[in-house]
């Protein structure tokens, strides 16, 4: 399997600070984006059980991805640009073992392609992964500090992909969208890829 992965991060945080007497207190609010890509290879066997034009797939995998997320920036809504953060990301591989059941239904055929919808829920556990430097500067004290992010790799994600595909003889090339939850991380990621089977 190759694939290239598109993910755009959106949030927001508050920031409350009480009134102490010698200092009046402020509440901020702020927007926050970030944008990244990552290529993603990898290998899957499983077996496929066809009951007309719908299939079950269940499978396990491993898959390698080489991802680069661009600076995470806020905005404030409210005034306070001085408190705003900024996170500048390094580049992170990372290596996973995925296991789950690819549920398919067969919408037409257009010539000798074949277009169908598929529902994929699945388990996965990063076993290998780069700790990326992460660089932090508040803009109020305009001064940075670098750290370790933690590569999550006893951390089991859920997810579930929803997606298309159009199938050219054993060659298919789809898009579809993922959904990952975890004690540590929630994501929603927009995906392209091909897979080739045999």
């Amino acid at each position: 399997m190759l694939g290239y992965q598109v993910t755009k991060i959106k949030g927001d945080r508050d920031i409350v600070i009480a009134d102490t007497g010698s200092r009046s207190g402020l509440t901020a609010q702020f927007d926050q984006e970030a944008d990244g890509h990552a290529l993603r290879v990898g290998s899957e066997f499983g077996l496929q059980f066809k009951l007309k034009n719908f299939k079950i797939s269940p499978y396990v995998g491993l898959e390698h991805i080489s991802a680069r997320m661009n600076d995470f920036e806020e905005t404030s809504t409210s005034g306070h640009g001085d408190l705003a953060l900024k996170v500048n990301f390094d580049d992170v591989s990372q290596t996973s073992l995925e296991s789950g059941v690819r549920l398919g239904a067969e919408l037409m055929n257009v010539g000798s392609s074949t277009v169908s919808l598929h529902v994929q829920p699945y388990l996965r556990r990063i076993v290998s992964g780069d700790e990326p430097e992460l660089s932090t500067q508040y803009a109020v004290t305009d001064s940075s500090y670098n750290a370790h992010l933690k590569s999550h790799n006893d951390d089991l994600q859920m997810g579930i992909s929803l997606g298309g595909d159009i199938a050219f003889g054993a060659l298919s090339i789809g898009a579809g969208v993922d959904f990952t939850s975890s004690d540590t991380l929630n994501q929603t990621q927009g995906s392209l890829r091909a897979r080739f089977a045999f």
